[in-house]
């Protein structure tokens, strides 16, 4: 699987995921002229994509749900709870159809399996996917780490996972208190240290490449996020996990695995 990270962060999310008979992306919080832009910058071809996975309904994943599924015409997945989020905003997909997270379903070529992740909104998902053998998996906007998170993307080939503020800077930032407690609680966003506590515990050579990702522009600096994580990895003794920094402005080069 060939897989490029379009955009990351509050301003609009979407990750390209490639396959030998096809494609999908995840997320959609980009216009569709800033997705065929950056597409045709990264030689991306939008022409096989056959879904457009949703993790929740927050409009920084899902404001060009529906310019981009009918300008593709191709379905919209998301679970039961982000669909109902949807009809809230107004927003009106084009093929929507809907799931229970820990239901295993195909989307062309693809195998994927969405499980729960605790975050602010209703029903979010992270999601595991596979081609053949090769896992990719796709966390992102999450509180904490829990079990049953941790044991889902155990054995992915690639792993894209938040890492989204560091705590002294959010602490002395300027957002407003509420704002920093909402960041801060369970069902907010994942620090850089929740991040490398998960890396020293269980990141093993299984992960080729770790993609950090929806990093804060007010909160967060890209060096401290790559500093943390790849002393979490030495600490592992894990010296073969490559780490790939995720923008908001620039796609990422595509990555390959299996």
């Amino acid at each position: 699987m060939r897989v490029c990270v379009l955009a990351s962060g509050s301003g609009g999310n979407m990750v390209y995921i490639e396959g030998r008979r096809g494609a999908l992306v995840v997320d959609a919080g980009l216009s569709l002229r800033e997705v065929l832009r950056r597409m045709a910058a990264t030689h991306i071809s939008p022409d096989g994509v056959c879904g457009i996975l949703v993790t929740h309904e927050h409009a920084d994943h899902s404001r060009g749900v529906g310019a981009l599924s009918r300008h593709f015409r191709v379905p919209v997945v998301a679970s039961v709870g982000t669909a109902q989020g949807f009809q809230a905003q107004g927003v009106v997909p084009y093929g929507l159809q809907t799931f229970q997270p820990g239901h295993r379903f195909s989307l062309g070529p693809f195998l994927v399996e969405p499980f729960p992740v605790p975050h602010d909104a209703n029903q979010p998902v992270g999601y595991v996917i596979w081609e053949g053998p090769t896992k990719v998996a796709i966390v992102t906007d999450l509180g904490y780490l829990p079990l049953n998170v941790q044991n889902h993307v155990e054995g992915a080939e690639l792993l894209l996972l938040e890492s989204n503020h560091d705590l002294e800077l959010l602490l002395k930032g300027p957002y407003p208190p509420w704002l920093k407690q909402r960041i801060l609680s369970r069902h907010g966003h994942l620090s850089n240290a929740a991040v490398a506590e998960f890396v020293r515990a269980r990141l093993d050579k299984w992960c080729r490449y770790l993609l950090l990702a929806h990093l804060s522009q007010e909160n967060n600096r890209p060096e401290l996020a790559l500093a943390s994580v790849m002393n979490a990895l030495y600490d592992r003794r894990n010296d073969e996990t490559r780490v790939v920094l995720t923008s908001q402005d620039v796609p990422t080069p595509v990555v390959e695995v299996g």
